[in-house]
């Protein structure tokens, strides 16, 4: 028996199951503890569509540093043996936005991981589904998920190295971002300066200057959004916002 995910409006396309069960029944690899695949992603409210993999590059075999400095599995395209949620377990119940993630890292601690390279599902971004207040909670609990995983394999923390201080620096960012945009200008800097700590980049300079000018900072913030979701194809970026994590 098997287990797959999808929510009410999302879509799978023919063959999908059919196509990622050959990978549980001709293994390139012993004990895959689970299957994903390439999927779209429909902006509706941009009328943009595109694909996953396109900026989520994704692993197979042992996949747990991987996948713990991003995640590159798409929920609605997983598939995992009854065995192995019985071994690790499902959703946690402690957890409201990255449930799926905290599974997917609980799967590859103990089992490897393979992929069909092509989307074989439709994830839709509409209205319903974007809710801002969802991400800043995503992000406390992605960071939460991970740091928890890492306790767990400690020897993540010396393979990960400076990459991991990047992780969390990109959560305070994206934290950051979302108290500027809303104008919570005192918060903003904080998380901003949270960032730079871990990680420095010009571009959390050019935010923290941003974030001195007070509520009119806040507008160049929102000006710059609307920029790069209009002009930029950015549907990936958007299905991370949707989810509530971030790119993690």
């Amino acid at each position: 028996d098997y287990l797959a995910f999808i929510d009410h409006d999302d879509l799978w396309l023919p063959h999908k199951l059919e196509k990622q069960m050959k990978l549980f029944e001709f293994p390139k690899f012993d004990n895959i503890g689970i299957v994903f695949s390439d999927s779209y992603i429909v902006n509706r409210m941009l009328g943009k569509t595109d694909t996953f993999f396109r900026t989520n590059k994704p692993y197979r075999g042992k996949v747990l540093k991987e996948l713990v400095s991003e995640n590159f599995i798409p929920c609605l395209t997983a598939i995992i043996p009854s065995r192995v949620s019985a071994d690790v377990g499902l959703f946690s119940k402690e957890l409201c936005v990255p449930e799926e993630y905290d599974l997917f890292l609980r799967i590859v601690e103990k089992y490897n991981a393979d992929y069909v390279n092509e989307p074989l599902a439709k994830y839709m971004i509409h209205e319903a589904n974007f809710s801002r207040p969802n991400i800043l909670l995503g992000i406390e609990e992605t960071r939460r998920v991970i740091s928890e995983t890492i306790k767990r394999n400690p020897y993540l923390k010396e393979e990960l190295g400076a990459s991991l201080n990047k992780i969390f620096s990109e959560m305070d960012y994206h934290k950051g971002i979302e108290y500027l945009i809303n104008d919570k200008i005192r918060e903003g800097r904080k998380s901003i300066i949270c960032a730079l700590k871990k990680h420095f980049s010009i571009l959390l300079v050019i935010l923290l200057i941003f974030s001195c000018l007070g509520k009119f900072g806040g507008f160049f913030v929102r000006l710059l959004r609307y920029i790069s979701r209009r002009i930029v194809k950015k549907s990936v970026w958007d299905y991370w916002m949707a989810t509530g994590s971030g790119k993690h």
